[in-house]
C-alpha cells in the first residue's frame, strides 16, 4: 500500500508540476509531496507500532557498538547505488557520441521500459525473501526458503516479461511514439538482462541474510563496472545492440559471483529443478524476442502466432511449480471466477 500510494503521489506530481512550471514544476512538487508522503509513513508508524517520535535514550554511538557492520552496509549501498546510474550514463553516452541523439533517445527509451518492469519485480526479494531468511536460524531452512522463493519468481518473471518481448512495439509506441519503434528489435535482450539482475538479485539477498555484507557488495559492484567499460568498448562500434550485450554480460556477472560466493562460502547448491527451470524461462524470452524481430512483420497472422504462443506458454511454466502452489492458483482463479460471475 505505501508503494503504490508513494507511486500515485508521484505520478499526480509529475501531472500537475511540468504543465504548471515545467522541470522545475516537476522537482519541486514531487519534493512537497516526498515530504509528505514520509511524514504519512512515520505518522502510521508511531499510531500503529507506537514508534516514538523522539527516543532520548537512542545514541548514534551506543547504535554503531551494537552494530558495528551498519557504516559498512550504509557505504556499500552508496558505493552500489552510485555505480548503477554511472555505468548507464556511460552507456548512454558512448552511443550518443557515436550515434547522435535519436539512436541515444531510443536506447534510453528501452532502457527506461526494461528497467521499470525490473523496479516492480526486484523488490520482491527485499521485501519478500529477506525478513525470512534474515537473522539466526537454520541455513538449511534459508536455503530452501530462497529456492521457494526463487522458483516462484522465475515463473512470474517469464509470465510478466513475455508481453514486453513479444509486443515492444505496442509498448514503445503507447509510451513514446512511433518513431521509437526502431529500437524493437533488442527489446529483448535488455528484458533478459534484467531478468537475469533479478535472478541474481535473490542469491544477493540470501548473502546479506548469511550476515555476508562484503560479498553482497562485490557483485553488483563489479557487475555495474563491468556494464560501463564494456559499454565503451561496444557501443562505439554496435550502437545499442553492443550496450543490451554488456548488460546481459554484466547481469551473468552479478548472478554468478553471488552463486559462487554462496557455495563457496556457505554450502548452497542450485537443485537442478531450479536451474532447468531457469534456462527454460530464458530460452522463451531470448528466443521468442529473437524469432518476433527476425520474423515479425506486423502482420495478422504474426500477430494470431504471437498471440497463442503467449496462451500455451503462460500455462505451461504452471507445471513447474509445487503442488500447493499450483492448487493456491486454481482456488484463486475460482474464486476470481465465481466472483466476476
Amino acid at each position: 500500500m505505501v508503494a503504490a500510494v508513494s507511486a500515485t503521489a508521484l505520478f499526480l506530481s509529475a501531472c500537475a508540476g511540468i504543465p504548471a512550471w515545467g522541470l522545475e514544476g516537476l522537482y519541486g512538487i514531487s519534493l512537497v509531496v516526498g515530504a509528505l508522503v514520509a511524514a504519512a509513513i512515520f505518522y502510521h508508524l508511531h499510531r500503529e507500532l507506537l514508534l516514538p517520535f523522539f527516543g532520548r535514550a537512542v545514541s548514534l554511538a551506543s547504535e554503531l557498538k551494537r552494530h558495528p557492520d551498519l557504516v559498512l552496509y550504509c557505504v556499500s549501498y552508496f558505493l552500489v547505488a552510485s555505480a548503477y546510474p554511472l555505468a548507464w550514463l556511460i552507456a548512454r553516452y558512448s552511443v550518443l557520441d557515436q550515434f547522435g541523439e535519436a539512436e541515444a533517445g531510443r536506447l534510453q527509451a528501452v532502457i527506461a521500459l526494461t528497467v521499470g518492469f525490473g523496479a516492480v519485480l526486484r523488490p520482491v526479494n527485499t521485501q519478500l525473501l529477506l525478513p525470512i531468511v534474515s537473522g539466526p536460524g537454520d541455513t538449511a531452512r534459508k536455503f530452501r526458503d530462497t529456492v521457494g522463493v526463487q522458483r516462484r519468481l522465475t515463473v512470474i518473471l517469464a509470465w510478466l516479461a513475455m508481453p514486453l518481448v513479444l509486443f515492444p512495439q505496442w509498448l514503445l509506441t503507447l509510451l513514446y511514439s512511433h518513431a521509437f519503434t526502431a529500437a524493437t528489435p533488442y527489446v529483448y535482450l535488455f528484458a533478459g538482462a534484467e531478468v537475469i539482475v533479478i535472478l541474481g538479485g535473490t542469491y544477493q539477498v540470501l548473502l546479506l541474510g548469511m550476515d555476508d555484507i562484503r560479498a553482497w557488495a562485490l557483485p553488483y559492484f563489479l557487475g555495474y563496472a563491468c556494464l560501463g567499460v564494456m559499454s565503451l568498448w561496444l557501443a562505439p562500434r554496435y550502437g545499442s545492440f553492443g550496450v543490451a550485450g554488456a548488460a546481459i554480460a554484466a547481469a551473468l556477472l552479478i548472478f554468478v559471483l553471488a552463486l559462487w560466493r554462496l557455495h563457496r562460502r556457505h554450502g548452497f547448491r542450485l537443485p537442478g529443478g531450479l536451474v532447468s527451470l531457469m534456462i527454460i524461462a530464458l530460452a522463451a524470452i531470448f528466443g521468442g524476442g529473437m524469432a518476433c524481430a527476425r520474423y515479425d512483420d506486423g502482420s495478422a497472422a504474426a500477430l494470431l502466432v504471437k498471440v497463442v504462443g503467449l496462451l500455451l506458454f503462460a500455462p505451461s511454466l504452471l507445471l513447474c511449480l509445487d503442488k500447493e502452489d499450483r492448487e493456491w492458483i486454481y482456488g484463486f482463479l475460482s474464486r476470481f471466477q465465481t466472483r466476476s460471475s
